[in-house]
C-alpha cells in the first residue's frame, strides 16, 4: 500500500511538472510571436531597432515575475525583410531532476517577415 501510494505521488509530481512546462511554453510562445509581429509592423529598420527595447519590456511585463526573472530575449534585425526573435527561459521545476531536461528549458526562435505598403 505504501509503495503504491509513493508511486502515485511520483506520477502526480511528474504530471504536474509536465502541465507547468506545457503552460509556460504556450504562454512564452504566444507572447514572443506577438512581440515579433509588433516589431515587424514598423516601416523603417531604424524604428524597428528602437522598438525592440519597448517590446521586450512589454513582453516581460506580460509574463509577470516569470518574465522578469527567467526570460532571455535576443533580437536579430540584420535582414531588412525579416525580424528574428530568440527567446529562452527556464521553467520553474517541482521535481529537481527536470531542471536539466527538455521539460525544464524553453528555446524558441521566431521569424516574422516584414511588409511594405505599396
Amino acid at each position: 500500500m505504501v509503495f503504491g501510494m509513493g508511486m502515485f505521488l511520483i506520477f502526480m509530481l511528474f504530471a504536474t511538472q509536465v502541465v507547468f512546462s506545457l503552460y509556460a511554453r504556450s504562454v512564452v510562445t504566444s507572447v514572443s510571436y506577438e512581440g515579433a509581429r509588433s516589431v515587424a509592423g514598423f516601416d523603417a529598420s531604424e524604428r524597428r531597432g528602437a522598438a525592440t527595447g519597448v517590446v521586450t519590456s512589454e513582453m516581460r511585463s506580460r509574463l509577470g515575475q516569470f518574465g522578469q526573472e527567467r526570460l532571455n530575449v535576443e533580437w536579430n534585425l540584420g535582414d531588412p525583410d525579416l525580424v528574428v526573435l530568440r527567446v529562452t527561459a527556464d521553467v520553474p521545476t517541482i521535481v529537481p531532476l527536470f531542471g536539466d531536461s527538455k521539460l525544464g528549458r524553453i528555446d524558441r526562435t521566431i521569424e516574422v517577415r516584414t511588409e511594405e505598403f505599396q
